[in-house]
């Protein structure tokens, strides 16, 4: 009945259609503002729930729906959701290894010869050790190049820079699973390390806490 009296006055109609719109404009912006602020304060549960409570609403706004694929399988024990605190930039998406087998929600490390990459996890504390996969991947900038007979070493360093765990080789066609020793380490150092000048992207997958 609402929706054939509202055809039948236009005016009407275009007013409700205009205040409808505003008002779901309005709660996408708190949503999204709400939602900001539970990423800068790593209060990722509450910010997973609210997600999960609003898209039925606002999905199919980019930024929001952006966020949702990021954040709708939080689990406090998987790796790739601890915090990255010293500010270095990485990509957390799917990559591919050599193979083609496709990975989501890798943490992707870009680095070369130039330098050690390092970046700085927090952890959350009750976990004992850190387990998962490390690989050379591949995406749509970095491709496997049979000229670069390169390798990959990374370290895993405690809070007083002590090095718990330290694997070797890590290339396209070896991939290194790990086990890392994290009990009482809040802050986890990953430093990545190329023995060749060549950008290659190292990929965390699968790395879950237990």
């Amino acid at each position: 009945e609402l929706i054939e009296y509202l055809d039948e006055n236009a005016d009407i109609k275009d007013r409700f259609q205009s205040e409808y719109t505003s008002a779901e404009r309005n709660y996408t912006n708190q949503v999204m503002e709400s939602a900001e602020l539970f990423e800068e304060q790593f209060q990722y549960q509450e910010l997973r729930d609210l997600l999960l409570s609003a898209a039925d609403i606002i999905k199919g706004n980019s930024e929001f729906d952006n966020m949702y694929e990021r954040y709708k399988d939080y689990d406090p024990s998987v790796f790739n959701f601890c915090p990255i605190v010293n500010n270095s930039s990485v990509d957390i998406e799917k990559a591919y290894d050599i193979y083609g087998s496709e990975y989501r929600n890798v943490i992707k490390i870009p680095h070369s010869g130039s330098g050690a990459k390092t970046l700085e996890f927090r952890l959350p504390s009750g976990y004992n050790r850190l387990f998962g996969t490390l690989f050379i991947c591949q995406d749509d900038m970095y491709k496997y190049d049979s000229n670069d007979q390169g390798t990959t070493t990374v370290l895993f360093k405690d809070d007083d820079g002590n090095v718990i765990a330290e694997y070797t080789g890590i290339s396209y066609k070896n991939s290194v699973p790990i086990n890392v020793p994290i009990l009482d380490v809040q802050f986890l150092t990953v430093e990545v390390k190329r023995d060749t000048y060549k950008t290659v992207i190292l990929g965390i997958r699968d790395a879950v806490m237990q």
